[in-house]
């Protein structure tokens, strides 16, 4: 039974794989792809979930930040809790969660899915992005084009320092097959900064690695 480290894409599984330490192999760490966006994370996490069976998960690849000051450029973070945005009844101002309506996105007798979800995450402190303990990872279906949708979900969802496109995916499959997840995101651009030129992707996905290394590989508990 591999634990399971999950990367969106090739691309980005080119630059971690290389770099992650032997100790991955040896404590039972194995790397597979888990799809772009979050219907196909979604559904690519709950089939190698199934498959593999894994004690814990680890999803690793590039995001953006709301505010690079806070969370620089090239660097990486985990989080404590994930968020989604789009799920619910209208868009921009007008737009109410799950929750806001009283609903959730599952229910049975044994678990719930609402519109945040909690994260298992490094408990040294290195990794916080600020130093509240509620700074979330914000999951969208269509990343932010500028910096006015930055600004407007960044409102909406004032505990979020980062958005990506798979994480609350990812977390939902895991949850719902009780399986622990951290999330490690390398900061690869500010949120709604479209110029490909000014990011900074393999850094990003270096400093992830690096962080996978020593928190979540080299974590023994």
């Amino acid at each position: 039974m591999p634990n399971l480290i999950l990367v969106p894409t090739k691309r980005e599984r080119s630059v971690i794989e290389p770099l992650l330490s032997d100790a991955a192999t040896q404590r039972g760490w194995q790397i597979e792809i888990v799809g772009f966006g979050p219907l196909a994370s979604a559904a690519r996490a709950s089939q190698l979930i199934s498959r593999h069976r894994p004690s814990k998960v680890c999803l690793v690849g590039v995001a953006g930040a709301f505010d690079i000051r806070e969370c620089p450029v090239g660097n990486a973070m985990q989080f404590r809790t994930v968020e989604c945005d789009g799920i619910g009844v209208g868009t921009g101002p007008e737009y109410r969660s799950v929750v806001d309506m009283g609903w959730s996105m599952f229910d049975d007798e044994t678990i719930s899915v609402g519109a945040r979800i909690g994260l298992h995450h490094d408990e040294r402190g290195g990794s916080e992005p600020r130093e509240s303990n509620s700074a979330s990872l914000l999951t969208v279906c269509a990343a932010s084009a500028n910096t006015q949708e930055a600004s407007s979900r960044r409102r909406r969802f004032p505990d979020a320092v980062a958005e990506d496109m798979e994480g609350f995916a990812v977390a939902v499959s895991c949850q719902l097959a009780g399986v622990p997840l951290r999330i490690v995101r390398g900061i690869s651009n500010e949120v709604g900064d479209r110029d490909h030129g000014r990011w900074q992707i393999d850094p990003a996905l270096e400093s992830a690695a690096r962080m996978v290394n020593d928190e979540v590989i080299g974590d023994t508990a």
